[in-house]
């Protein structure tokens, strides 16, 4: 997930002023973390977030400590690709070059940041778009959101503005990438930034309960759903950011269906899949999965083919065993789908993955 949301999870709202964020725009060759990654580091050197198992956060922090993180935003360019244990290089595990925009948490950054995290909130799609700073030069950013949302610096006319969306939407297939040679004379980045991923849950039997909590370490919002209400009881030892007790029918109506939503079906009851399945064929979501085999689906289906969009059975093919072990194979399935943007097919990632 994007590390925003446990930003603002850990803050507990937005960065305080006089606090540093920092954020990965250009690897070239490997990282621990890629484009998109962000941290803060508040004015008491607590840090949220990470960029390096380590070694860019300290330097980040020393730089802070000693006052030479300058005013106006900046790139830190870090090169990791030496082999001596005393240099940036093999010692720390890393083998390039990694390009680090640091700014101060303003009025107007805290500003950006709040209309982001409400955004988020209401589960709108966010695309970021700035400028890279170069020496002597002012640096702007632009969020546009999916559901016509606009906020951040007004530095184009409109014209231009739509001229640079356009050819930044037309060139851009991640999530997170730097581009050049656009109307505009700097180098842009742009970064999307997408809802807390939904993980619905049908079923709240003992193999739910690894799930949820991975999921929950992962950053998912996890809805657990059962038509027995003695399964759904709070119970801190089985994380679920919302709970549902009701008819198949009536969880499927409660809920506020949005195309990015992960479902899985996994209740042990035929009877009961089968009605959450009838209930759910006709939605678009990211994923619907179905614990069991493939004739099992097939049964539940009344012996038709199995549609492409229902993924049976649920999670990798790594020979797993028991609840834990499923619970990773499932979170290994689920966690490629959360990389990428809206529109791109699960084939895609697929194919992706196993590369």
């Amino acid at each position: 997930m994007d590390d925003i949301h446990g930003i603002f999870r850990d803050l507990k709202g937005i960065p305080s002023l006089g606090s540093v964020m920092a954020s990965i725009v250009y690897v070239e060759g490997s990282a621990y973390k890629k484009e998109g990654a962000r941290m803060i580091i508040d004015r008491d050197g607590c840090q949220y977030g990470m960029l390096s198992a380590g070694c860019l956060e300290q330097d980040l922090a020393a730089r802070m400590e000693q006052g030479k993180i300058p005013k106006d935003p900046e790139v830190i360019i870090y090169d990791m690709r030496g082999f001596d244990m005393l240099s940036w290089g093999e010692g720390s595990g890393c083998n390039g070059v990694i390009h680090v925009l640091v700014e101060w948490v303003t009025p107007k950054v805290q500003k950006e940041l709040a209309a982001l995290r409400d955004a988020l909130e209401r589960g709108e799609q966010i695309t970021m778009i700035r400028t890279l700073p170069e020496k002597g030069s002012p640096s702007f950013v632009m969020y546009k959101g999916s559901e016509g949302n606009r906020f951040g610096d007004h530095w184009l006319s409109h014209s231009a503005e739509q001229k640079l969306l356009h050819e930044v939407t037309y060139r851009s297939n991640e999530r997170s990438q730097r581009i050049q040679g656009t109307s505009v004379k700097e180098d842009i980045f742009i970064h999307t930034f997408q809802p807390k991923q939904r993980l619905v849950i049908l079923g709240a039997g003992r193999d739910a309960r690894p799930v949820l909590e991975l999921a929950e370490k992962v950053g998912y919002y996890t809805i657990l759903a059962d038509w027995r209400p003695g399964l759904i009881v709070e119970d801190s030892c089985c994380p679920a950011d919302e709970r549902i007790a009701a008819s198949p029918a009536d969880i499927i109506k409660h809920i506020h269906w949005q195309p990015n939503d992960c479902v899985m079906i996994m209740t042990h009851s035929f009877q009961k899949d089968r009605e959450f399945l009838q209930e759910l064929i006709g939605k678009q979501l990211k994923y619907l999965g179905i614990l069991g085999s493939k004739q099992r689906t097939k049964r539940l289906l009344g012996n038709k083919e199995i549609p492409p969009f229902i993924t049976t059975p649920i999670g990798l093919s790594i020979k797993a065993e028991g609840p834990e072990e499923i619970a990773v194979s499932i979170m290994a399935e689920l966690i490629p789908l959360s990389k990428i943007v809206h529109g791109v097919s699960k084939e895609a990632v697929a194919r992706e993955t196993l590369e």
